[in-house]
């Protein structure tokens, strides 16, 4: 065999050797041809472009460079992305450590605003207007108040009558209860003219000439209505006697009242200023001697219309029919 047919075995030999060793250990002869093509493409990927979030890029068409002069293999890029996860976890540790204290409200807030989003949506109750509040305000019961005292209309006759002890107490006046039952007495037959009324101490009883009765009362608190006291003034019954009566010059506490003038020298015990008036010093017809007629605004207005003109005092109208009577049989 000749030197140059010597070399090409020699060389033929070398390169199926090397070519079958290549084969034994996974050495990819092609690498080296395409090594700095392939090292062109990986620099002109940055990390962004090969791990990003943008969906635009197409991950078939991303090249996952083999290591030079090696075929690839599963282990290896499990092994490289494995690097890659370290890498992108030391950075999410190191932006999260940087963040300020006042990021947890924050993600507080994104979490529960999260949660709002999945949650089911609920109609959310409306808010009760104004007006419904005031007028519930309204329908609220007030609070008690506190009694209102009343002052003390009494007058001063009055408040001299209550402390008077001793009070006499008596039935109503009305027809039925008994103290105006029974026919009234003729006037005439007993001496008085059409014009003149007679005042009973004891019966309690004016008598009108029309027949009217009206019940009335003088004296004032254990004299009330006593005949053997006409003398104690301020405090006794009207004196017997006759009185013409007269309208007062001045309301007497707001009651229009007839003063009582005696005639034919009626005897009064020194006692002046008699009225007539309605009941001033409580529900029983007190006085100070001056007569008090419960329905005195019909005895008043019988005055005014002329039916009468004075008043005749007695003790008693039976005292008064007796000595009628007898002075009759008597003539």
């Amino acid at each position: 065999m000749s030197l140059v047919g010597s070399t090409a075995f020699a060389v033929t030999a070398l390169v199926l050797s090397s070519g079958l060793a290549a084969w034994m250990v996974g050495i990819d002869p092609t690498a080296w041809l395409h090594g700095p093509a392939l090292a062109n493409t990986t620099a002109s990927l940055n990390f962004d472009d090969r791990f990003g979030s943008r969906s635009t890029i197409n991950t078939a068409s991303l090249y996952y460079p083999l290591r030079r002069g090696f075929r690839s293999s599963r282990g290896d890029f499990n092994s490289e992305f494995g690097q890659i996860e370290d890498a992108l976890s030391g950075q999410l540790r190191d932006t999260q450590t940087e963040l300020p204290s006042n990021s947890e409200p924050a993600t507080a807030s994104v979490a529960a605003t999260t949660t709002m989003t999945t949650a089911p949506a609920v109609p959310m109750p409306r808010s009760r207007p104004a007006e419904a509040n005031l007028l519930a305000r309204n329908d609220q019961p007030l609070p008690p108040q506190a009694p209102v005292q009343q002052g003390d209309n009494r007058t001063f006759l009055q408040k001299i009558a209550d402390m008077m002890p001793g009070k006499l107490q008596l039935a109503s006046i009305d027809p039925n209860d008994g103290l105006l039952s029974g026919p009234s007495p003729d006037l005439g037959k007993l001496g008085y003219d059409s014009t003149t009324a007679v005042y009973d101490i004891t019966g309690r009883i004016v008598y009108m000439p029309d027949g009217t009765k009206f019940e009335a009362h003088s004296g004032l608190g254990n004299l009330l209505d006593d005949p053997a006291h006409v003398n104690a003034r301020n405090a006794g019954a009207t004196p017997p006697g006759i009185y013409e009566m007269k309208p007062r010059e001045k309301l007497f506490h707001g009651v229009p009242a007839l003063r009582m003038t005696p005639v034919d020298g009626s005897d009064t015990f020194g006692r002046v200023g008699l009225l007539v008036h309605s009941y001033m010093l409580g529900p029983n017809g007190d006085s100070n001697g001056c007569i008090s007629v419960k329905h005195y605004d019909k005895f008043l207005q019988a005055y005014r219309s002329g039916m009468i003109k004075r008043i005749a005092v007695v003790i008693s109208i039976k005292d008064v029919q007796s000595a009628s009577t007898r002075s009759a049989s008597n003539s």
